[in-house]
């Protein structure tokens, strides 16, 4: 009972976190555009002299174009080191949802990270929906089994124990003992185990081994 109860618990102190977030006046690094095509321009402070850069990629292909990060230098009579801004510029391409993650980080290290990520929901009549997943983590764990049939896999996560992540038809699974990152939209069934639905993943490495 009390495993239960702390279930339900962790389930809706995470969706009460995420309606905040969704409902937090703030303001944010990307201008949303709703054209014919629509699109998303985002805006990020960066300093190549450092040896840090921006990156940025989708989870899931084929729902908007990002283009590569354009650098522009403040304009400053000491300019050298000061550092300037990246633009990225996200195009909707079909109907459908994905996050889009933005890295800022040195080639060399993976360890020292900024990640900036976004929930992109492109509607059916072309308009797009962005949502900043600021203080919203994904969730870290290892894959227990999978049901291939389902299109499905059981986690031992670090944060909720044994959660259901369903997958979209078209998406890899992981494999058996892969120790994964798990995006998703925030929304998390009361059910014992919790079940979410997977908008992207990435395999990461174990923990032992951070």
């Amino acid at each position: 009972m009390k495993k239960k109860l702390m279930a339900i618990m962790l389930a809706a102190a995470l969706l009460l976190s995420c309606t905040a977030l969704a409902n937090e006046e703030k303001e944010a690094p990307f201008t949303v555009y709703p054209p014919e095509k629509a699109y998303a321009v985002f805006e990020f402070v960066g300093n190549p002299s450092t040896g840090f850069s921006w990156t940025a990629f989708p989870l899931v292909d084929g729902i908007v174009d990002v283009s590569m990060g354009e650098y522009t230098a403040y304009e400053s009579e000491d300019a050298v080191g000061q550092g300037g801004i990246y633009t990225f510029k996200v195009t909707a391409v079909e109907a459908g949802e994905t996050i889009v993650l933005f890295h800022y980080t040195r080639p060399w290290e993976t360890d020292e990270m900024t990640t900036k990520a976004y929930l992109i929901n492109v509607l059916e009549d072309g308009t797009m929906d962005v949502r900043d997943l600021e203080g919203f983590a994904p969730l870290m764990g290892t894959v227990v089994s999978v049901d291939e049939e389902s299109a499905s896999v059981l986690l031992n996560t670090e944060t909720h124990g044994e959660v259901i992540a369903r997958f979209p038809a078209d998406m890899q699974l992981p494999t058996v003992d892969e120790h994964v990152k798990i995006w998703f939209n925030g929304v998390m069934t009361m059910s014992l185990p919790g079940q979410i639905n997977v908008i992207g993943w990435e395999t990461v490495a174990p923990p032992m081994a951070r």
